[in-house]
């Protein structure tokens, strides 16, 4: 097996969980920057330099599991530091520094690397694939010098254990974006000494580069930037984003985007709403939105009466359909287009309104409103603050406050309401109010059987694996099963999710016991991968 291949497949494995790991928790602080209590730039640098250290942590555990760093080994340790710091850097820069890089890593334990995956319980969709790359990033360590020790074996098993306990596989979620930790635990997002070897280690890479030039040496940098003077795109959208909440005056001026800008990002919502599978009318009812908002704006421009369009909306269908997805894309078209400034996405339920005592659920419903402003509040489940044949004052105070609100801030807020379609029809009809201001209904139906392998083709296509015939036959027969049996708690999309999760883990463990690494081994789907899988106790 040549080099290259194992340093493309260790470069391909770093890059998905970037993707798995930094950006999407970075698309949970976008949306919501107020909740954690950091300023954009101190977010992005802790979360840059904890993936950095979980990266290097992975590497080394593996590679120094039998005491010896074999020359393959400190090749792709290169291949590491270069990826990390996104360019080529000498040999012998990288040999002085890794001693450092991997004593940091390794006194930094698994949960203060992982932590920042734990902040916002909408990443946790995404812990099986997070493992699923970091331990691919150990085995072609493991594997890079042509042998396997009985040490190394063991450690990759190790590792397999630590990531379980601190990602644990999540049953259920709640729609709402929030940390994991609640009030009563202490969120520790900055735990002291997680937070110096991380930011260490970060020093680290930079001082790899500073050594190399040939010129002056450069002026100390934070550390975030590891050692460029431009920003990250992720990391500009998310200082934008949190600044936009400093003050009105302030988010008008950082939160524009100029024409080219909101044409790519409108082009750019479409097509991910064009690739969504199973979804046609409701695809043609969101582009019918676009278009009257669009027209209005047009008539606006030209001095012309514009009429008033209602753009709340209630999605009904069974759990897994996309109803969640689709208003995290709504929104983002919606900012795109200009109807409302930031285009952000705040998922609530009804524990994200109402509150336990009289007196404190306006308050509470009014707080979350008032994180959605300027974008969509998605309410998950939006029937339970109205339960039928039940006396919830409580929840009728949630309603009557999100009433108001909307009536008062209508030119910046848009609702969605989502839930199953009976207790959804239920709570329209219960208070006029609701049904008068959301006259427009959205309905996803299930999916079927080919919609539902669809969707794992997708998900297998977009990680780069493949299926055997055997695997897939297994697959098909699973899906059909669970079709013909299916009640109105069928997990449709997130049944397939974890089906694919269940699959990637089964395929961890296979490979770690393997005694050679090969392309087809890495993404190659067998049907022993979905053995253990059970549709009942995974939904």
């Amino acid at each position: 097996m040549s080099a290259s291949f194992f340093h493309d497949q260790f470069v391909d494995s770093i890059d998905q969980c970037r993707q798995l790991y930094v950006d999407k928790v970075v698309e949970c602080f976008v949306a919501s920057p107020s909740r954690l209590g950091m300023e954009a730039d101190e977010f992005f640098a802790v979360v840059q330099d904890r993936f950095n250290c979980l990266v290097i942590k992975a590497f080394v555990e593996t590679a120094e599991s039998d005491l010896v760093l074999t020359p393959a080994e400190a090749d792709l340790a290169k291949v590491l530091v270069e990826h990390l710091l996104d360019r080529q850097v000498k040999p012998r820069h990288v040999k002085e520094n890794f001693r450092e890089l991997a004593t940091l890593a390794k006194q930094t334990s698994w949960g203060a690397a992982v932590e920042p995956m734990k902040w916002f319980e909408e990443t946790a969709a995404y812990f099986e694939e997070v493992k699923s790359a970091l331990l691919r990033i150990a085995t072609i360590a493991s594997r890079v010098d042509g042998s396997v020790r009985g040490e190394t074996t063991a450690q990759l098993k190790m590792i397999r254990m630590q990531l379980d306990q601190h990602l644990p596989v999540v049953r259920s979620h709640s729609a709402e974006s929030k940390p994991v930790n609640d009030a009563s635990e202490s969120t520790d997002v900055s735990d002291h000494s997680a937070a110096t070897n991380s930011y260490q280690i970060s020093q680290a890479l930079i001082k790899v580069l500073s050594e190399q030039r040939e010129s002056k040496r450069a002026a100390p940098m934070d550390a975030s930037a590891l050692e460029s003077n431009e920003t990250s795109p992720v990391q500009e959208s998310a200082t934008v984003i949190a600044q936009s909440n400093a003050s009105d005056t302030d988010a008008e001026t950082v939160a524009d985007l100029t024409p080219q800008q909101r044409d790519e990002l409108l082009r750019l919502g479409m097509a991910e709403l064009e690739n969504l599978i199973g979804i046609d009318a409701i695809r043609r009812e969101v582009q019918t939105l676009i278009n009257v908002c669009k027209l209005q704006q047009f008539r606006k421009e030209h001095s012309m009466p514009v009429s008033t369009v209602s753009l709340h909306m209630v999605f009904t269908g069974n759990p897994g359909t996309g109803k969640t997805t689709v208003a995290r894309i709504v929104a983002k078209l919606f900012g795109a287009i200009g109807v409302i400034r930031r285009g952000h996405l705040i998922e609530t339920d009804r524990s994200g309104l109402v509150a336990e005592f009289q007196g404190q659920t306006g308050p509470k419903t009014n707080a979350k409103i008032d994180e959605a402003i300027d974008g969509v509040l998605f309410v998950d489940e939006a029937y339970s603050l109205a339960p039928e044949n039940q006396s919830d004052s409580y929840g009728l105070e949630a309603i009557q406050t999100l009433l108001k609100r909307m009536e008062d801030d209508r030119d910046r807020l848009i609702v969605i309401l989502a839930g199953y379609p009976k207790p959804m029809e239920t709570l329209m009809k219960s208070n006029p109010g609701l049904s008068s201001r959301f006259s427009r209904r959205c309905h996803f139906p299930d999916y079927d059987e080919t919609e539902l392998a669809g969707i794992f083709d997708v998900l297998a296509q977009k990680h780069h694996y493949h299926m055997t015939d055997d695997f897939r036959s297994t697959f098909l027969k699973q899906i059909r099963t669970a079709v013909a049996t299916k009640d109105e708690h069928f997990g449709n999309g997130r049944m397939v999710r974890n089906l694919y999760e269940c699959a990637i883990r089964n395929m961890a463990n296979r490979v770690v016991e393997s005694a050679e690494l090969t392309p087809e081994l890495l993404s190659t789907f067998q049907a022993e991968d979905l053995s253990e899988w059970i549709e009942g106790e995974s939904v």
